[in-house]
């Protein structure tokens, strides 16, 4: 009875990667997230589902992003207002990146140490398979909001970098984080460097 009850955990865990995956429109923050957490789990199968959640749709053609165009994407077309734009600019299309700063957000939200800063003996809010997975998704979204904004509408003194995305980078070099981890931050921290100057002296 205990085999079968792990075994009805796992499977539940995979319908729910794979409902992540399928059903909800790309920029949906929280079945990301999902697809993030299913990144760490102990079963290959689960992983790889997160795995193919978190690759942005490659188009029409892309199988998922045609599985997104379900229930939940359907309806969110049709309660959509003629004429209005607003869902489409914050990034709301099925195929699209969530914007950064929500997906940081909503992972705050899920693991309030990543609104503190992290200290170096600091444990990692996910496992570390996750935790990877999570620092490449959200550079995809960082490198997205950067490639769309506009540098005329914005102050050359402030910094474009979306809140929490210093300290999330900080908490995946922390003594704890395995090496690769380490190395893929220390990478990310370069590109923000070389891409928002003014990330280093702005909070």
């Amino acid at each position: 009875a205990v085999g079968d009850d792990a075994g009805g955990v796992g499977a539940r865990r995979l319908v729910a990667a794979q409902w992540a995956r399928d059903l909800f429109p790309f920029a949906h923050a929280p079945a990301r997230y999902l697809c993030v957490v299913a990144c760490g789990d102990e079963k290959q199968d689960v992983r790889e589902v997160g795995r193919a959640g978190l690759r942005p749709p490659d188009g029409e053609g892309d199988e998922f992003a045609r599985a997104r165009r379900g229930r939940l994407a359907k309806r969110d077309e049709d309660d959509k207002v003629p004429g209005d734009k607003t869902g489409d600019k914050a990034g709301a299309g099925v195929g699209s990146l969530p914007a950064a700063s929500t997906f940081l957000d909503y992972l705050a939200s899920r693991h309030p140490e990543l609104s503190k800063p992290a200290g170096l003996a600091s444990k990692l809010p996910l496992p570390p398979l996750a935790m990877a997975a999570a620092l490449d998704f959200i550079r995809l979204c960082v490198a997205a909001g950067t490639k769309d904004s506009d540098p005329k509408d914005s102050d050359p003194k402030a910094s474009l970098t979306p809140p929490g995305y210093r300290r999330f980078l900080e908490r995946c070099m922390v003594k704890s984080a395995p090496g690769d981890l380490t190395a893929a931050a220390a990478t990310a921290i370069v590109e923000l460097i070389e891409r928002d100057p003014a990330c280093v002296v702005d909070g």
